[in-house]
């Protein structure tokens, strides 16, 4: 058990709104997600498939800018103007000649590659701003150096005027992604929104069956609300409502030239597709890029659910809603990827006995799904993750009617995974970390696809219907917690998102994380999974749950004193699994108090590999148990109560956090390949795959080409609704 007293002289200094700079480190790692081998083994038809979709989903990534930040899609043009019409070697020589020196070019190019990563400047994995280490004179030496500032200046120097103080704050409000009344700021809403309104907002879209997954919202005062919705269709559809004493507005055509632009990428590419299933999905998404009715998205995810063990596999559309402080509109996002069939027989072996592995489950059968639907269970190679971060793994759609009733798919993302490296496994015993870094890959996958099959795939929702039928017998079932009749479940029209709101992302990301740790403790799951790594399977097992919990106290550098809140939804759901594992006692987990070979503080994180299936499986198995009912039976009340007080974070490990900050490792970066089209003399078509260098110059050119079609209407879009969106000081 952790211990609460230290021994130790840090000086404890909580924040008091005045905020350090993050930067983008000059020494941040550059990984490649690099797909060039098994897109060679594709036919021509599949690589022309891929090439169009390819092309959406880089197109409507664009949208991600203005979902980040005021500032961010502007910045994005000015960027993508400079380095496109010389190149990235022309723009460095010029902005050398003009007086940057190498270290400042170094700083330049590493906070653009940040930006370009997580598509605006705001991290991903985290939601925090971060901002460029080069000093502010210096950033307008490099802008006014290169030749496109030289033929428009007039419109750079307009746009730089609007845009250059919220580059560089990093005092909240523009700290952190979030709403007003908690001084922080969203893209997603005008910045007078508060989270009441959002609520308020959100409770009127539900009486008119529209759903805010693809929409933006604008406050013009306390009686007024702007809907936008994301859709090429600009005013047809349109409409005003007025209830109770509000007006709503609800205006079409959001994005309207971008997601015009998607659609004609898809419309190409319905000549390329492998089945009929393939051409109604992107039939569907193109109804629904239309006139953003998220009733043709649906449909776009049924079709894409039945489209079994595709060559070429994508997804594409206003899909996560982590990066919505509400929890309930989405970021763009597109995927195209390649199966690696090897890899994918291993998950298919686990869709196959997954009715036989949800038994071990400790919730019971009134709490699971009546039947299970075998999903698509695929390990991919990645081509294409347009969007501001890339996940190792998904389980999508995220719709919970379809999840439930008609299926789901789970991907794991092969290429995007990190390999353990010694340098990283900070606050590691030295007797752990031979097992740990030769394991750690094995651990992780295990990790990821018990997650997102048998976590994300789990599980069943009480429900009433709206003709008042339930799907379950409530004389019958009995709530395990409180051993009576179940007192509550979803009314008609309610949805596991809609009633856990905020809750709903790192609620259902510790569940997932739960039930996978959980299951490692059976050899019946190990031996479906990884049978022939039988005699290492103790060592697999004890990498999956050593660096869950390991990452747990490098996640508290996201964890904010001042608000008493995580910014991000998985190290939130991680560091709840440790505090139910730290309360199950016995010695499981324990913090051990050291110090560095210079003598600074420091400490290791142990976990006692002998008691992993005995306390720590019990613990778990009572912890899902509760987590299970709370979501069956829509008890929010019950579950934040629950949630909230597994999430503190106490004092000592405040201390921790402060050594974690001193011990902060620069984050990784990442480069994706692109597909480009070539046409003989002939007039013979094919696609080339191209790599970039895993440099910071590598992702500024890799996004060039990225978004080398149209670019002006993002300037367009920007200047349309600045005034709202832009904060405005008291």
């Amino acid at each position: 058990v952790v211990s609460t007293q230290s021994t130790w002289g840090i000086e404890f200094e909580m924040e008091k709104g005045q905020h350090k700079p993050d930067y983008i480190s000059v020494k941040s790692p550059v990984m490649s997600i690099e797909c060039s081998k098994a897109f060679e083994k594709l036919t021509l038809k599949e690589k022309l498939y891929a090439y169009y979709f390819t092309r959406a989903s880089w197109e409507g990534s664009k949208i991600c800018y203005f979902q980040r930040s005021y500032e961010a899609a502007p910045l994005f043009y000015i960027v993508y103007k400079i380095f496109s019409l010389e190149g990235v070697a022309a723009v460095r020589e010029k902005a050398l000649k003009a007086g940057l020196t190498e270290d400042e070019w170094k700083q330049l190019t590493a906070y653009l590659a940040g930006f370009l990563n997580n598509c605006g400047n705001y991290r991903s994995f985290g939601d925090s701003k971060f901002v460029p280490e080069l000093p502010k004179e210096k950033f307008e030496l490099f802008i006014k150096s290169s030749e496109f500032y030289a033929a428009n200046s007039q419109i750079v120097d307009g746009i730089w005027a609007d845009i250059h103080d919220e580059i560089y704050e990093y005092n909240p409000p523009h700290h952190h992604i979030g709403f007003i009344d908690e001084n922080c700021l969203s893209a997603l809403y005008s910045s007078n929104v508060t989270r009441n309104d959002a609520q308020k907002v959100d409770d009127f879209l539900k009486t008119i069956n529209v759903q805010p997954w693809n929409t933006r919202l604008q406050k013009i005062d306390d009686k007024e609300f702007v809907i936008l919705v994301a859709s090429s269709n600009e005013s047809s559809l349109s409409k005003v409502y007025v209830d109770e004493g509000m007006t709503y507005r609800l205006v079409y055509g959001d994005f309207a030239q971008i997601i015009s632009n998607v659609a004609n990428h898809l419309r190409q590419g319905l000549s390329f597709v492998a089945n009929n299933e393939q051409r109604l999905m992107l039939e569907a998404y193109i109804a629904h890029f239309k006139d953003g009715d998220i009733n043709h998205h649906k449909d776009s995810q049924r079709h894409w659910i039945r489209d079994k063990n595709p060559a070429v596999e994508t997804t594409l559309g206003f899909i996560e809603t982590y990066v919505d402080p509400y929890g309930v509109r989405a970021e763009f996002e597109g995927m195209v990827s390649i199966v690696d069939k090897e890899q994918s027989e291993r998950f298919a072996r686990l869709v196959a006995n997954a009715e036989k592995l949800l038994t071990f489950l400790p919730w019971g059968k009134d709490f699971e799904k009546d039947v299970f639907l075998r999903p698509d269970f695929t390990s991919l190679e990645v081509i294409t993750f347009a969007t501001s971060g890339t996940p190792l793994g998904i389980n999508i759609p995220n719709y919970d009617e379809i999840r439930q009733d008609e299926g789901f798919k789970n991907v794991n993302l092969g290429n995007c995974l990190p390999k353990a490296k010694r340098e990283y496994a900070l606050y590691t015993p030295e007797e752990y970390l031979d097992a740990y870094i030769e394991y750690g890959s094995l651990g992780m996958l295990v990790k990821v696809a018990f997650h997102e099959l048998l976590g994300h795939g789990s599980g069943k929702l009480l429900q009433k219907d709206a003709d008042g039928k339930l799907n379950f017998d409530i004389t019958k079932v009995i709530d395990p917690l409180t051993k009576g009749p179940v007192a509550s479940y979803y009314q008609a029209g309610e949805t596991w998102s809609s009633k856990f709101g905020q809750l709903n992302n790192t609620y259902e990301e510790c569940r997932a994380d739960t039930v996978a740790l959980y299951l490692t403790c059976f050899d019946e799951a190990l031996e479906v999974l990884i049978p022939e790594h039988k005699d290492h399977w103790d060592d697999i097992v004890f990498s999956a749950w050593y660096g869950l919990i390991n990452r747990c106290f490098i996640g508290l550098q996201l964890y904010s004193p001042e608000s008493k809140k995580w910014g991000q939804a998985h190290v939130n759901g991680n560091w709840v699994i440790l505090k139910v594992l730290q309360e199950a006692g016995e010695g499981l987990v324990e913090i051990q108090n050291t110090q560095t070979k210079e003598g600074l503080d420091t400490f290791f994180v142990k976990l006692d590999r002998s008691k992993i299936r005995t306390v720590g499986k019990k613990a778990l198995g009572d912890f899902l148990v509760k987590l299970q009912v709370y979501k069956s039976t829509a008890n929010f009340e019950k579950a934040s109560e629950m949630y909230a007080h597994y999430s503190q974070v106490d004092q000592f490990s405040l201390l921790l956090r402060d050594i974690v900050l001193r011990d902060k490792l620069p984050r990784r970066l990442e480069v994706q390949g692109d597909l480009v089209l070539d046409v003989s003399t002939d007039g013979k078509l094919d696609v080339k795959y191209v790599n970039f260098e895993e440099t910071f110059e590598g992702i500024i050119a890799s996004h060039i080409l990225h978004h080398r079609n149209e670019i002006e209407p993002i300037l367009q879009e920007w200047t349309k609704h600045k005034s709202r969106f832009r904060y405005q000081k008291s």
